[in-house]
């Protein structure tokens, strides 16, 4: 006599929703693209000190990104929760691959940002075509004209708005075309000498860089 066939017990649980499935499933690379398409914006903006842009962009773009995300994480382990029974087990290190591969990409860039990275890489690409510039003008002074040209001019990767010259301090000063913290004036300055940390007449602040190169503001 042929043994019975075994009594199989099947779950009640229904099957989750089609939204359901949907936040369930683990991050994907539409949230990696996001994310590293933003952190490339931030560093881009970053590339001018003092640049207002940044703190728009984390602000207004990166906060809103990282609360989805996070709410997207806090729905996807209760809905898990909820339809565990109807859910194959996740695969935990996939998981976390995926979430420490999301973290990385924030935590690079607020690196790079705390030691100015980019700054010093656009100074650096830019530097042989400012230098240029700054040469020219004090080579033979009386013929620079100076001020504000019809429409700011890109010296590498800075975009110039302004370009001065101070005869007592014998330093030419390229000011950025961008919108600042409360900063009427920012760039860099190219100067054979060295310069004060503060001139109190023209309300101006020198920072050195490297070589000749000083960071310069309004204050």
């Amino acid at each position: 006599m042929p043994p019975a066939p075994p009594i199989l017990e099947y779950d009640s649980t229904p099957l989750p929703p089609r939204w359901a499935r949907w936040l369930i499933r683990p991050i994907g690379w539409p949230l990696y693209t996001a994310s590293i398409l933003l952190a490339l914006w931030i560093l881009w903006a970053a590339r001018l000190p003092d640049n207002l842009d940044v703190f728009l962009i984390i602000v207004f773009l990166g906060g809103p990104l990282a609360v989805l995300y996070f709410l997207r994480l806090i729905l996807s382990l209760l809905l898990r929760r909820i339809y565990k029974n109807a859910l194959p087990p996740p695969d935990r290190s996939r998981n976390v691959r995926r979430f420490t591969l999301i973290l990385i990409v924030p935590f690079v860039t607020a690196m790079l940002l705390i030691l100015g990275i980019p700054f010093r890489l656009a100074l650096t690409i830019s530097a042989p075509a400012l230098e240029r510039e700054a040469l020219d003008i004090l080579a033979d002074p009386t013929s620079f004209l100076g001020g504000y040209p019809p429409t700011p001019i890109y010296f590498g990767l800075f975009l110039v708005r302004a370009i001065t010259y101070s005869p007592d301090l014998h330093v030419v000063e390229f000011e950025f075309d961008q919108f600042t913290f409360l900063l009427d004036r920012f760039g860099v300055a190219y100067s054979p000498h060295d310069l004060p940390r503060s001139h109190p007449e023209q309300s101006l602040e020198y920072r050195p860089l490297y070589g000749p190169w000083y960071r310069f503001r309004t204050y």
